[in-house]
């Protein structure tokens, strides 16, 4: 009986999703004034947003085609706004931007599981800003379910993630694809930002959107790591040692407001260091780091995002440490594949041009 009864549910939910599937299809193939962007207002849970602000569907279409990268950079907007790959090429890296949306350590830890392979880079740059540590992954999640290629990594994502909008984004995004397929999707422009080839995203706002009042009323918080967070911060530490690549853990900065209202910076910033040290990882904090002058009115967009005038501030800095520290080898055969980007200076040349130009002052 309880047999039956299991198998009877089983056919009504399996012809009630084939059912719901064939209305939306028909729904969206033939009502011109329903497309993809507007799943949400009539689909129940499903936040289908290809195509959005964090310009994830170039940046995921892109690392499909980019190959055999020096440097690839992972983590939230702190990351794809924050890492200029230009500046990285004119000291003779090769590097992608991989950064996402609110990505957080469980999202990190599958778009290297499917990216990995292709872009094969010597090191890895993971951004650990406590912003997305709280993060549950639900956010970041819908954005790469809605831009990405529906592959097993990104199937397996949503499932262990285990969360019914996710579940309901990968379902819009199945049905929409049936009508228009992921290539066939375009971008949309903004003001305020536009897409560099090689994943990162140029701030066109030359000064900060909040004024010194707003950033003076900041509300206190804590910085945390959330568990699953944890767990899979050693899960990127374990694949890394298992695919030979480097892994190296940064702070991205803040504005100084911003970070002097996290009441446990310090404890937050001990712990990385302290798993850094575990695992032998290179850790740098640019929160903390001295000969780093950001200027909050000009160098930020906002509270945490770099404008372009701070990227570069805080982009020649980082190359410098990853120079003068030793993190880079100095073996590296600089830009291995052969064209007119090429740089014409050996490595070591570069660490001297960077250590006599970029040196902090005391």
């Amino acid at each position: 009986m309880q047999k039956l009864f299991f198998l009877r549910g089983l056919v009504v939910v399996v012809t009630t999703l084939l059912f719901y599937s064939f209305i939306i299809f028909l729904y969206s193939s033939f009502v011109p004034s329903v497309g993809a962007n507007n799943f949400r207002s009539w689909l129940p849970n499903a936040l289908y947003i290809p195509g959005g602000r964090g310009y994830t569907l170039l940046r995921l279409k892109e690392a499909e085609r980019v190959s055999d990268v020096d440097i690839l950079f992972v983590g939230s907007s702190q990351v794809y706004r924050g890492f200029d790959v230009r500046i990285f090429e004119s000291s003779g890296l090769k590097a992608f931007n991989l950064g996402t949306s609110a990505q957080t350590l469980f999202n990190t830890y599958y778009l290297l599981e499917e990216y990995l392979p292709t872009l094969n880079p010597e090191y890895i740059v993971l951004d650990l800003y406590w912003g997305v540590g709280k993060n549950d992954g639900v956010e970041p999640s819908i954005d790469i379910v809605s831009n990405s290629d529906l592959d097993e990594n990104t199937l397996e994502m949503v499932f262990d993630l285990k969360n019914a909008p996710v579940y309901g984004t990968l379902f819009a995004a199945c049905i929409t694809r049936l009508r228009t397929p992921l290539h066939e999707i375009r971008q949309k422009e903004f003001k305020d930002a536009r897409y560099i080839p090689g994943g990162f995203s140029e701030s066109l706002i030359t000064k900060n959107k909040l004024d010194p009042k707003k950033l003076g009323e900041i509300e206190p918080q804590n910085a945390t790591l959330h568990d699953l967070q944890l767990e899979y911060l050693q899960k990127i530490i374990a694949l890394c040692e298992s695919r030979n690549k480097k892994l190296i853990l940064v702070m991205t900065p803040v504005t100084k407001e911003y970070k002097r209202k996290v009441i446990n910076y310090a404890n937050y910033t001990n712990t990385i260091a302290k798993i850094a040290k575990e695992n032998n990882i290179p850790y740098f904090d640019y929160n903390e780091r001295k000969g780093l002058s950001l200027i909050s009115s000009a160098d930020f967009s906002d509270m945490n995002h770099l404008s372009q005038s701070g990227v570069e501030k805080f982009n020649g800095l980082f190359i410098y440490d990853l120079y003068t520290s030793g993190v880079l080898n100095p073996s590296l055969t600089l830009h291995k594949h052969k064209g007119p980007s090429q740089p014409s200076k050996s490595w070591q040349a570069r660490k001297r041009q960077h250590t006599a130009v970029m040196r902090p002052s005391n």
